[in-house]
């Protein structure tokens, strides 16, 4: 059997040990039989050295495709919030209706024209429609807050909603809000916690991130 070659890579050895096996299957079965082997041996070899080139290459191809998508995606992305900062401005603006700081408490017969302009945003009457754009998060809280302003559809009074009433409705427009901004990467999650633990820790209220509501109530 060759010998393998010693750690400083005594590779002259190993050459002279295949040389005398090649001798040595030549004497027992032949020169032809030798030749034969060769060309095998040859073609293994040269089999392996494709092989790890058409590995190297899939690899680079397929390295570069990765890098395609995610540029690809990346431009997307960017294009989808660039969209999405302009039309949000639109809804959160009309959500300013109900706010908390200074606290303003809308008259029942202002909620209908809230709801209508909210669906002429979604549905693109006057500009890009924003429905479109809503991720699946902001999409409920949309749709929860045009719930919740629908229950005073027929109701008909120049009279100021109960405080209750308009804290309600502001926790829902605040969810709403809070989603816009999760969508469009301005808000973050663990700080809003963060605010809710300090409010509960503070005051005997619901969290401010908890149940429809959020930070931008």
């Amino acid at each position: 059997m060759p010998g393998k070659p010693s750690e400083g890579g005594d590779w002259v050895t190993l050459l002279n040990n295949v040389f005398e096996q090649l001798v040595r299957f030549e004497r027992d079965y032949g020169w032809k039989a030798t030749v034969i082997l060769i060309v095998i041996a040859l073609i293994l070899i040269s089999g392996g050295f494709i092989a790890a080139w058409g590995l190297q290459e899939w690899s680079k191809k397929s390295l570069q495709k990765e890098l395609s998508l995610l540029r690809s995606a990346e431009s997307v992305d960017t294009d989808l919030r660039a969209r999405r900062h302009e039309t949000y401005s639109r809804l959160w603006n009309l959500t300013r209706l109900l706010t908390a700081w200074p606290e303003k408490i809308p008259t029942y017969c202002e909620l209908p024209k809230l709801s209508q302009d909210m669906c002429d945003w979604y549905y693109n009457n006057n500009f890009d429609g924003g429905g479109m754009y809503l991720s699946t998060g902001a999409m409920a809280h949309y749709r929860m807050a045009q719930a919740a302003l629908a229950v005073f559809d027929n109701v008909k009074s120049n009279e100021a909603l109960h405080n209750q009433e308009s804290k309600d409705l502001r926790q829902y427009l605040g969810g709403l809000r809070t989603e816009l901004t999760k969508d469009l990467l301005s808000c973050h999650g663990p700080f809003e916690r963060d605010i809710g633990k300090l409010k509960r820790k503070h005051e005997d209220k619901p969290a401010l991130s908890g149940g429809a509501g959020g930070w931008f109530s």
